[in-house]
Formats: structure tokens, sequence, C-alpha cells
């Protein structure tokens, strides 16, 4: 189950952010090795590595690429509320397709009122032709009526596990937990 969570957790917030050798730019560069050293640090240094990606962030507010590695890390480290805040700042400014379904299950997991949210994640991936595990996902929050269709269709194009099938067979509440687990 455990390895199913980071699959999704990969997909669904860290895929925006993909290292690699070559970088946008210089900030995107030292983002990535800020989120690997946090990656890597004790539970007590995690903070520091935090607040200097906070710094990059406002000495480079409009580089999304720092903006979302800055929103990953607050999420890692449970940090919601800030995490939810940069998203927001994100889908504002740029495609929110990329996005929007995390947006979405941050404001479920905080309780705040969804209006349409996940609907609105579903239109956008449509009109993009996305149907990857995230539009499953959006489908299964959204109480939309083809997603058993869609998670069969996955399954047949081997796009998806039988585990990570059977994984939507659980509460939306134990979902968002096992994503977005307590502080």
């Amino acid at each position: 189950m455990k390895l199913i969570i980071s699959v999704l957790l990969c997909s669904l917030m860290l895929s925006p952010c993909v290292a690699s050798s070559s970088y946008a730019d210089k900030a995107t560069e030292t983002g990535a090795k800020l989120v690997d050293a946090y990656t890597k640090a004790s539970s007590k240094r995690k903070q520091r590595f935090i607040n200097e990606l906070q710094i990059l962030t406002h000495k480079h507010p409009e580089n999304s690429n720092v903006r979302k590695m800055y929103a990953n890390v607050l999420l890692a480290d449970k940090q919601y509320q800030a995490g939810l805040q940069q998203i927001e700042i994100i889908n504002k400014k740029h495609d929110p397709s990329s996005f929007l379904l995390t947006e979405c299950m941050i404001k479920e997991r905080l309780n705040i009122p969804l209006d349409g949210c996940y609907k609105a994640t579903v239109r956008i991936m449509d009109k993009n032709k996305i149907k990857d595990i995230n539009y499953l996902t959006a489908l299964f929050f959204a109480s939309d009526p083809r997603f058993d269709e869609e998670r069969s269709k996955q399954l047949r194009a081997d796009e998806i596990s039988a585990d990570q099938a059977a994984y939507y067979n659980i509460s939306r509440a134990d979902f968002l937990l096992n994503l977005f687990p307590s502080p």
C-alpha cells in the first residue's frame, strides 16, 4: 500500500518538477539541490531547507519551477495550508492542469469548500486530452460516472496496476489521509 501511495504522490505532485542534469535556469537548479538536501536531512534540519526554498521563491516569484518545488516540500512536510497557498499562486499564474487536482485534494483535506473543484479538473483534463492516473483520481473524487469505465480502460492498457486500481476502493477520507497524513 505504501508503494501505491508513493506512486500516486509522485504522479500528483512531483511530476511537474522532474529533476535532471540540465535545468531551465540557475534558480531551478538551486531549488532542486535544496529539495534533494531536504529529502536527505534529519527531521531537525528539514526546516532549514524549507526556509531556504521560501527565500528562493521570494527572490524568483515568477519562476514556476521553484514555486512548485517549494509547494511540494511544504506538502511533504505536512504544512498543508502553506503548500495550498503556493499551489493557488501557481494555478492562477500558469496552466492549472498540473496542480489543480492537488489543490482540490488539499482543500478537501483541510475541509475548505470545493465549489466544483474536481469537476473543473476533469473538464480541463478532458479538454487537454489527459487520460492518466491523475485523470482517474479526478474522476474518482468528482464521483464522475465515467470512473469505472476509465479504471477498466487504464487497467487493460497496463497504464495502472491491479494494486493501483484497487486503491480506489477505499473511502475518499482514507485516500486523502494516506496521501496527506495528519501532521
